[in-house]
């Protein structure tokens, strides 16, 4: 009799915690599931956003880089080609 009552004991608590699975955890993982695609959704468009434009950088001095990578003044009279 002892061990069909540990029996039932031990069904009663397994049907607990699968009850407790089934009404708590998977709807945490449902809405988690939810929300985490959401985000990826947000994450995508913002990708597929253009870039923000330069004025929010940080304001640079007025120098380009030419095509050999040294910097060029803009603001300096172009070099002359005959001297």
């Amino acid at each position: 009799f002892l061990a069909f009552s540990y029996w039932i004991l031990i069904r009663f608590c397994l049907f607990l915690c699968l009850s407790f699975f089934i009404h708590l955890v998977l709807p945490l993982i449902y809405h988690g599931l939810e929300i985490l695609s959401d985000y990826v959704r947000f994450s995508l468009a913002l990708s597929l956003l253009p870039p923000p434009p330069p004025l929010l950088l940080p304001q640079l001095p007025p120098t380009l880089l030419s095509k050999r990578g040294e910097a060029v003044d803009i603001e300096a009279p172009p070099p002359s080609l005959h001297h």
